[in-house]
């Protein structure tokens, strides 16, 4: 199989009660909660189109390269994706993903993210010609939980 399109979302959660649920809805705020989410590594086929978040029902089976943090009342979480198309010196072309995550600000998250999409493809020979980032923040109140995610959706 081999995905032809993507989206990127980002979304925020707060919850009373687990740091579960707060992922759950950081998910639907970034719309896509209802989604079964299978996990990827970091390729994008070197055809594949960004498109605007579709419509897919509910119980749909996505492709996800998903950045996550979770934190409690009083801390921090962010996380980011970073991607780019590029070409190879042997005429290769496709696409790259980094995920990033930690207890820091949306500057520090995208830094890393945009630094490991760099070194992967750096190790490859890739020569990205376009880099891209999107990240999520959170910094729940005490006796909440939080969660940020940052996810590249393929199908």
């Amino acid at each position: 199989m081999l995905p032809t399109r993507y989206f990127v979302v980002t979304g925020a959660g707060i919850s009373t009660v687990s740091c579960l649920n707060a992922f759950d809805a950081a998910l639907l705020a970034a719309g896509i909660g209802n989604y079964n989410l299978v996990p990827v590594s970091s390729i994008l086929p070197a055809d594949a189109q960004e498109v605007t978040p579709p419509d897919l029902p509910p119980g749909s089976i996505v492709y996800v390269v998903l950045a996550r943090e979770d934190c409690s009342g009083g801390e921090h979480a962010a996380a980011a994706i970073a991607w780019g198309f590029g070409s190879t010196p042997e005429g290769h072309r496709f696409g790259l993903v980094a995920e990033s995550h930690g207890h820091c600000t949306l500057a520090d998250i995208e830094q890393r993210a945009l630094n490991r999409l760099r070194e992967m493809a750096r190790v490859r020979r890739l020569r990205l010609e376009s880099e891209q980032v999107r990240s999520a923040h959170v910094a729940p109140p005490i006796d909440h939980f939080g969660c940020a995610i940052a996810a590249l959706v393929l199908f």
